[in-house]
């Protein structure tokens, strides 16, 4: 697939703070949510009607590996997680619809980023930079190691550009963070109106070319099965 200028969309800004997430102040909540998990609904919401109306387009969010397997702190693993979901039920309604824009969501384990210091985009309106939790600062230096570490921006890039190219959904730089999940994203049964729904599995981790998806009976857009390739 080839896409023209201005056809891809994506949703990329992300923050962390090491508040203290259940005794400080609900301003780092309200921060990292807004940034995480708003900016991504913003992002789709402004570009999707456009994409639909030139015909073409493809959208990518990004997630992590957080958004599959917490364990990086309760506020950014619940942001992930939600752009985790949003991105699967954007892309079984294009399939469903037959909208022509791909979707694609992008869970990197450790990236040479500067995450470690977004404390420096603190807003103004939410008043005083909460301090960080203790537990915070004994992991900050093992995260900064490892952050240091990562993989190089360009290398994520250029995953995303084949992920666009090709029409994946899952873009999982870090496979080896994942694998371990595939056994709870197989297929399941779902008791919701005595029918069966299928969800997109984990199964990308190996290597494999399709997924299947399947619950247009369940969202009242008859008893056809979606399918990609990812």
């Amino acid at each position: 697939m080839r896409l023209s200028s201005g056809s891809g969309r994506c949703n990329n800004a992300g923050v962390a703070s090491g508040a203290d997430p259940w005794f400080g102040p609900l301003s780092a909540w309200e921060w990292v949510v807004g940034v995480n998990l708003w900016g991504v609904i913003h992002g789709m919401r402004a570009f999707l009607p456009i994409l639909i109306n030139q015909g073409e387009g493809h959208i990518v969010n990004t997630a992590s590996t957080a958004g599959l397997n917490p364990g990086s702190g309760p506020v950014y693993a619940a942001t992930k997680h939600a752009v985790v979901a949003l991105s699967e039920e954007l892309f079984k309604t294009t399939k469903i619809v037959d909208l022509p824009v791909g979707v694609s969501v992008l869970c990197p384990g450790w990236v040479h980023t500067a995450i470690m210091d977004a404390d420096r985009n603190w807003p103004e309106r939410l008043g005083e930079m909460p301090v960080r939790a203790p537990a915070s600062e004994v992991m900050r230096p093992h995260f900064q190691r490892a952050i240091d570490d990562g993989m190089g921006p360009d290398a994520i890039a250029d995953l995303v550009a084949d992920a666009i190219m090709t029409g994946k959904f899952w873009i999982l730089p870090h496979p080896e963070f994942v694998a371990p999940l595939a056994p709870h994203r197989r297929r399941r049964k779902s008791r919701y109106g005595g029918r069966r729904a299928w969800i997109p599995t984990h199964r990308a981790m190996d290597e494999r070319d399709s997924v299947r998806t399947d619950g247009a009976d369940r969202l009242g857009a008859g008893s056809s099965s979606a399918r990609s390739s990812r």
